[in-house]
């Protein structure tokens, strides 16, 4: 009898040691609140910080003007709440000045006018992971080529013939101004989409404009 109340005293005392060692009730849900907000911050950040955007600019009519020189094109792209805003320089070797609006893509030049078309934007933060353009020229005849900063994305190479639409993309893992360069042709040029891709990893501090 004497061991076995010896042994209820120790598991007794055992019991009370082991509740007045372990943190309470309140203090474990409480350092459980600070883990899961810690890995919710944790998450934003990584989404922030890591993950690709993609933006993407939709021509509109009158979206480029009717001048030959050089302008900014400013509308509102889908992935992003803010303005994107590109500038242009236009040339015309030949023929008459012409900007029209056919199969939802603005038209640059026709009957006989070769354009020459530079569109850059510098206001995308971050690494550039690609850039494509929806295009099209007369014949097919019109090159197009795309950079970031000094990095080739796409080397010239040529539109496809109108009536035909397509994407010319280029990749890579720059930052910087992108430029897209149009030569040659022999009459109209047709644009009709610019997609970018980035990474905010911290290469830029402006929000995303494209």
């Amino acid at each position: 009898m004497k061991h076995l109340l010896s042994l209820e005293r120790l598991d007794v005392g055992r019991t009370l040691a082991l509740t007045v060692g372990s943190p309470s009730a309140h203090r474990r849900r409480t350092m459980l609140k600070h883990l899961v907000f810690m890995l919710l911050f944790m998450l934003s950040s990584l989404n922030v910080w890591g993950a690709d955007v993609t933006t993407t600019w939709t021509a509109s009519s009158g979206g480029l003007g009717s001048g030959i020189g050089s302008g900014t094109i400013n509308t509102t792209v889908s992935g992003s709440s803010t303005t994107q805003s590109w500038s242009y320089t236009r040339t015309l070797s030949s023929g008459t000045s012409y900007t029209g609006w056919t199969s939802n893509c603005i038209q640059l030049g026709k009957n006989g006018g070769v354009e020459h078309l530079t569109l850059t934007t510098s206001n995308i933060p971050g690494t550039i992971k690609s850039v494509s353009i929806e295009c099209s020229s007369h014949g097919g005849n019109h090159n197009v080529a795309i950079s970031v900063g000094e990095t080739s994305y796409l080397a010239s190479t040529a539109t496809a013939s109108w009536t035909t639409v397509n994407a010319k993309s280029g990749t890579g893992t720059s930052s910087g101004t992108i430029t897209i360069s149009f030569t040659g042709g022999s009459r109209a040029l047709y644009i009709k989409s610019i997609t970018v891709v980035y990474n905010n990893d911290g290469g830029g501090s402006q929000q995303p404009t494209v």
